[in-house]
């Protein structure tokens, strides 16, 4: 279990590998890396972060992602996957 959070250039990053908690309150973000083979389910994303980008990081399987996608909701979070779009840029 891996929970980091970082800013950089008044921008806010959480990197969560195989972890999950409750939040009294949603957490504004850029963005949320998610990372290993088992990912949170998509209502608890939902329901603890506001976030502008999720990213897959390359060591999610493409399984797992397919799964998280037909379980997620319509929210208007841009997705990135690593494997098939290579690295995220974000511009600053």
């Amino acid at each position: 279990m891996v929970i980091t959070f970082f800013t950089f250039e008044n921008k806010k990053f959480l990197f969560l590998q195989n972890a999950l908690f409750q939040s009294a309150q949603k957490i504004k973000l850029h963005t949320l890396i998610l990372s290993g083979k088992k990912l949170p389910p998509p209502h608890w994303i939902y329901d603890n972060f506001e976030s502008e980008h999720i990213v897959f990081d390359s060591s999610v399987p493409n399984w797992a992602i397919e799964k998280f996608n037909e379980n997620a909701s319509s929210e208007a979070i841009q997705k990135h996957i690593v494997s098939e779009q290579g690295a995220f840029i974000i511009d600053l």
